[in-house]
């Protein structure tokens, strides 16, 4: 196919309202992890200074770049019209549910959140501006403790076909899952050696992105079933390309990697 798709088999072109079939959405048991070139995090975060956005927001928005990269790549159109949603995990820190340092821990108390990507827009600074207000939308709302309260509350009331069912819609509904971590800001030595790079890999039913900060570097992988995803390894370069434009288009000088 010369579109993006979702994960899995028999899904419509990635943009639709609908990604996949309802209930047709089946595990293929094939997966790729594609590891990103560590990215400089120094120029990240001047490019979200520049932009006056968050480094997450230079993030998710370099992945709806990525997408339309590679879309035109395997000769679909150059430009989309639809909007694409996309799955966030959003944790809470531990100050959020009664610690006393939020950097101290990750707990495991997160939720899912759906949020719109912008791949319309034909310049990076423009998908750049429609992403930050995307996600504005999910982090000033109460969206994310409504989301938390149903799964933790809601979702345990309902019968196990009705969940698995909920589930699955989910997964229909979106194109992909972005993930991205603040870690350490300096070096991590594990048994006496240092930690020189760190990958966080989840296989899920669609395509899965994160991104985890190491000591002055981010380290971001992409997990896809190739069959759905021909030349998935070109994706990558797609988002580098997508990161260095934005640094151009805020006056930022330097490399990406």
């Amino acid at each position: 196919t010369p579109h993006l798709r979702a994960s899995g088999h028999g899904g419509r072109e990635l943009g639709a309202p609908r990604y996949w079939p309802a209930g047709q959405q089946r595990y293929s048991g094939r997966r790729t992890a594609v590891f990103f070139p560590p990215l400089s995090l120094s120029f990240t975060k001047a490019v979200a200074k520049a932009a006056n956005v968050s480094i997450n927001e230079i993030l998710y928005s370099s992945v709806s770049g990525m997408i339309k990269r590679y879309v035109h790549h395997r000769g679909g159109p150059s430009t989309r019209t639809e909007q694409l949603r996309v799955l966030l995990p959003v944790a809470f820190t531990e100050a959020a549910v009664g610690g006393t340092d939020p950097w101290d821990c990750l707990s495991n108390k997160w939720t899912f959140v759906s949020c719109a990507l912008d791949t319309a827009s034909d310049a990076a600074s423009a998908r750049l501006h429609a992403n930050a207000r995307y996600l504005s939308v999910v982090r000033d709302s109460g969206h994310v403790a409504a989301c938390y309260q149903f799964a933790q509350e809601g979702m345990p009331t309902l019968p196990v076909k009705q969940q698995q069912e909920f589930h699955r819609a989910l997964f229909e509904e979106h194109a992909l899952v972005f993930g991205n971590i603040p870690g350490p800001a300096e070096e991590v030595f594990v048994f006496g050696q240092q930690v020189r790079a760190l990958q966080v890999v989840f296989q899920t039913l669609i395509p899965h992105v994160f991104a985890l900060s190491l000591n002055g570097m981010i380290y971001m992988n992409m997990v896809a079933d190739p069959d759905v995803l021909p030349e998935v390894e070109t994706l990558p370069n797609f988002f580098i390309q997508e990161l260095a434009e934005l640094g151009v288009s805020f006056g930022v000088a330097g490399d990406p990697v």
